[in-house]
């Protein structure tokens, strides 16, 4: 409660003009006045909402390039094979008439954890068959390099190094006692965009 300052009228504290004798004890607040108040006040709400909120995760400046992660992949993945079988994948695997009828790439999938795309595989057919359309459309993502622009087009951004005195010379594999300058300073495999090879195809980057 306050008193109006002319006629001692008890005036209760909402009330912005006395009773008695009409007198202003302060001005009204004007609409604007009260939008601005408005906006002030959700201004305010928002930004001790956006306080409370746990920061948004940005990307990792550095972080790992996923394509070179791709060729770590690989490497782990053709000396699991190794292991298991003794020799690395051939290049292709050749039908009667000596021609590529499979490749490294899809024999090595059970090793980058698509055993069940493996398995759809038919080997008794070339990888362009009907049979095989299945897998060639569900390539998986570590046959194809961001930077790549047909990587969504079912092609591939690795290639084994192909070619004489290399890991992979055609359909005959080699073993790891076979590379004379050791792993570590062999080439197998490379990335290499824009050269249009479906993933399941048995085409590689011949050095000669």
């Amino acid at each position: 409660m306050k008193t109006c300052p002319k006629c001692g009228t008890w005036v209760r504290d909402e009330h912005w003009q006395c009773r008695n004798c009409q007198t202003v004890l302060y001005e009204q607040p004007s609409r604007y006045s009260k939008v601005v108040l408005a906006f002030i006040a959700t201004t305010m709400l928002l930004f001790v909402l956006m306080c409370l909120l746990p920061p948004m995760r940005q990307p990792r400046r550095g972080g790992p390039n996923p394509c070179k992660k791709s060729l770590h992949e690989f490497g782990l993945a053709l000396h699991h094979y190794h292991d298991t079988y003794r020799s690395f994948p051939p290049a292709y695997v050749a039908d009667e008439q000596g021609r590529p009828m499979h490749s490294w790439r899809v024999l090595i999938l059970p090793f980058l954890d698509s055993r069940e795309l493996y398995d759809r595989y038919d080997s008794s057919v070339p990888w362009n068959h009907p049979n095989n359309r299945y897998v060639l459309e569900h390539m998986p993502e570590v046959y194809s390099c961001y930077r790549d622009p047909d990587r969504e087009k079912m092609v591939t951004s690795y290639f084994a190094v192909f070619g004489p005195n290399c890991v992979f010379e055609g359909a005959t594999p080699t073993r790891m006692r076979d590379m004379t300058d050791g792993p570590g300073n062999t080439l197998m495999v490379g990335e290499a965009v824009g050269l249009h090879v479906p993933w399941t195809k048995p085409e590689d980057v011949d050095i000669t």
